[in-house]
């Protein structure tokens, strides 16, 4: 969500010491045209939106609509889009880490798809569809999205 509020440093320790309930891991998600294009404006200097810990977002909702690269944000009326979580986001070679904590009275429902953005743009880089589970209120769920090119 734009504007979430950030972690504090006591909530953000907390999150570091707690072993999570459940890691669900997955491979592959499809790079959208829009975003593909945001990154060539980048590279050839056409652009100033970069990724960076105040300016780029995950965002989840609940469509279950197969992704394809000629959409330009997440399918569901109802997302959600979250700041990144301190640190974030990282790269390392050819990857890029990005993280978000989802807070626990936001995101409050089936957790179908989701995608990475700037903040200041709609251009979505990647949409994954897959079924994570279902939010309840009272819980705080992380998600960490790694983009490799390769």
């Amino acid at each position: 969500r734009v504007g979430e509020p950030r972690l504090g440093e006591k909530e953000a320790d907390f999150l570091k010491r707690v072993k999570p309930y459940s890691v669900i891991e997955r491979e592959d998600n499809t790079l959208l045209n829009t975003g593909i294009t945001a990154l060539w404006d980048l590279v050839d200097g056409n652009s100033t939106t970069h990724y960076t810990n105040a300016g780029a977002q995950i965002g989840v909702a609940s469509s279950t609509a197969t992704a394809s690269a000629t959409q330009d944000d997440l399918q569901s009326t109802g997302d959600e889009w979250f700041a990144m979580t301190t640190g974030y986001p990282a790269s390392t070679g050819q990857q890029l880490s990005l993280k978000a904590s989802m807070g626990s009275t936001y995101a409050l429902f089936a957790w179908n798809e989701w995608g990475v953005r700037p903040t200041s743009t709609s251009a979505i880089l990647n949409r994954r569809v897959d079924a994570l589970g279902t939010k309840a209120t009272g819980t705080t769920w992380t998600l960490e999205v790694t983009v490799t090119f390769s």
